[in-house]
């Protein structure tokens, strides 16, 4: 409850931003801009746990983006349901399972290469595949190599984190220390502070599993 309520607090200032923002595109009548400002609200509302309103500008971004004939957007907004599917504990709307918002996208994407799209959507596969380790693990691996294909380092970055975890699970804590090793340092170099204590706490359980005396 602290940390939602913190992390709440702290977006706050961004949601009003966000708001403001599809206010004053509104005015102007760019049904362009609106679209892609809807979806950053919509993400940011997600974000925030706000997740009737995020629910809702998903929804809104992706009725939009049909129109305009976006299909990538349109495949964005859809992933963004299921993110937010994935956020609900309980849903009461008899909400469907966030794989199936995903599959939902990718059919949308047909054979785009939409790379980074796809990256996302692995990415988030993966999060839905807790149950199975091995499962989740092909996702994630998959996220990565769509991120390198790119050149999104910090794809890279945060896949090695998700699958670094899965390594020290699976006891695999030599393959858990070089990706955490390898992501901290490129997180370091491009300035992304706030996922590099994941990597700390995978080089102590790798450390600790090892009984090295690095610890």
């Amino acid at each position: 409850e602290l940390h939602v309520a913190t992390l709440s607090q702290d977006m706050a200032p961004l949601r009003a931003r966000a708001q403001a923002l599809r206010d004053d595109i509104r005015a102007t009548g760019n049904v362009r801009l609106g679209c892609d400002a809807l979806q950053l609200h919509a993400f940011v509302l997600t974000e925030s746990s706000e997740l009737a309103a995020a629910w809702q500008a998903a929804k809104d971004t992706e009725a939009c983006a049909a129109a305009l004939g976006d299909v990538e957007l349109q495949a964005m907004a859809i992933v963004q349901t299921g993110m937010v599917a994935s956020k609900a504990v309980e849903r009461s709307d008899g909400g469907k399972a966030p794989g199936v918002h995903y599959a939902r996208a990718l059919q949308v994407l047909g054979d785009r290469p939409a790379r980074y799209l796809r990256s996302i959507i692995e990415w988030e596969l993966g999060k839905a595949r807790l149950d199975d380790s091995h499962a989740e693990l092909a996702h994630y691996e998959r996220a990565r190599e769509l991120s390198r294909q790119i050149g999104d380092d910090i794809g890279v970055a945060v896949a090695d984190i998700d699958i670094g975890l899965i390594k020290l699970a699976l006891r695999q804590p030599q393959q858990a220390l070089r990706l955490a090793r390898q992501a901290r340092a490129t997180l370091l170099h491009h300035g992304a502070q706030a996922r590099v204590m994941a990597t700390y706490s995978i080089s102590i359980g790798a450390l600790t599993q090892m009984h090295s005396r690095e610890v």
